[in-house]
C-alpha cells in the first residue's frame, strides 16, 4: 500500500482500492454522438469563428443560428456555429448573404466516437492521466 491510497478493511487486513481498470479484451467498443450543446459546437469549430476564421477566446465568441430562430431555424449541428459576438451581432436576424458573410465550412453532425473518447477527469486522479491523455474529447466533424 501507498499513502494516500484507498483501502477497504478485511479480516487479513486492508487491501488496496486500485484507481484503474484496465481491461484486457473488450469487444465492440460503444459509440456515441455528443452531446447538442454550446460546448460542443465550440470543440467542434475548434474555437474558430466560421465567417472570419479567427481563433476565439471564450468572451469573444458565441453561437450562431445560420437561419435564425426568428425566421425558421433550429436550434442544431447543422444550424449552428461558432461565431465573434461582433459579427453574430451585425449579422442580427439575417440570412449570412444577406448581411455580406459567407461561412468558411459548413456545419455538420460530428461523428459518433468511441465512448472512452468522452470520459474526463474531473477529479484529476493522476493514475488515469496515462490512459486519457490522448483522449481529449475533440470532436472529428
Amino acid at each position: 500500500m501507498r499513502e494516500g491510497d484507498n483501502s477497504i478493511g478485511t479480516v487479513q487486513g486492508p487491501v488496496r482500492v486500485p484507481s484503474v481498470l484496465v481491461l484486457a479484451r473488450f469487444d465492440k467498443v460503444p459509440k456515441r454522438r455528443p452531446k447538442f450543446c454550446a460546448k460542443a459546437i465550440w470543440e467542434r469549430d475548434g474555437g474558430m469563428c466560421q465567417y472570419t476564421g479567427r481563433k476565439l477566446r471564450p468572451h469573444e465568441g458565441n453561437i450562431d443560428h445560420i437561419v435564425p430562430v426568428s425566421r425558421g431555424g433550429l436550434s442544431n449541428w447543422e444550424n449552428c456555429v461558432l461565431a465573434d459576438r461582433k459579427v453574430n451581432s451585425r449579422k442580427g436576424n439575417k440570412l449570412p448573404e444577406e448581411a455580406g458573410l459567407k461561412l468558411l465550412r459548413r456545419p455538420a453532425i460530428p461523428r459518433e466516437i468511441p465512448v472512452t473518447h468522452l470520459i474526463k477527469n474531473h477529479h484529476r486522479v493522476r493514475d488515469w492521466e496515462m490512459f486519457l491523455s490522448g483522449a481529449t474529447g475533440v470532436f472529428e466533424v
